[in-house]
């Protein structure tokens, strides 16, 4: 039996502005998204949940309906988005393809078992295996190939996701030392 891990509020709408940002990032022109990106989070919405009582006073009602809407990220069951909820590696699979297809519905093809730890009866394998198709993935583990379904997402391999999943399976990272002064004291 799997068990959801939770942390704060902040963690799965943390994720939810990612999602956003992803979704325009991946569908509006450069020159659109900036601006988009900057209103995103401050926009008056007045949520439609059944969890609403989670979102008191934050920014993220707006992300969250529009990544709900768009359906980038699905629901956690009914009407509840369930915004303590930590986001998976096996939930990522499924935003990101999502996010890269949009506004086309993914057509994802039946699991085969390429991850030792997701076998084909895992209910997001096939989301899981057309990430490690598409190239956005390489696993968590090489030998034997691994993906970690329930390992949460770190804010840096959300990054690299993302980037990953707009530029292609080429896209590499530049190297540090190519940015000039460095943008984080961490």
């Amino acid at each position: 039996m799997r068990t959801r891990m939770t942390m704060s509020a902040g963690s799965r709408l943390a994720a939810v502005v990612v999602g956003a940002v992803l979704a325009l990032a991946l569908t509006m022109p450069e020159s659109v998204q900036a601006q988009s990106c900057q209103t995103l989070g401050t926009q008056a919405c007045t949520p439609t949940f059944g969890d609403t009582g989670s979102f008191t006073g934050q920014p993220y009602v707006c992300p969250a309906q529009k990544v709900v809407q768009a359906g980038i990220m699905p629901l956690c069951g009914g009407d509840m988005f369930c915004p303590q909820t930590v986001v998976t590696r096996a939930d990522m699979a499924v935003f990101l393809e999502n996010a890269k297809h949009y506004p086309n519905k993914v057509a994802v093809g039946p699991a085969y078992g390429i991850f030792s730890d997701v076998p084909v009866s895992f209910p997001l394998a096939c989301w899981i295996e057309q990430l490690y198709n598409d190239g956005i993935t390489a696993g968590c583990n090489t030998n034997p190939l691994a993906y970690c379904p329930d390992v949460a997402v770190t804010r840096a391999q959300m990054a690299v996701f993302i980037l990953k999943t707009k530029k292609g399976s080429t896209w590499r990272p530049p190297s540090c030392d190519t940015l000039g002064q460095p943008h984080f004291n961490d």
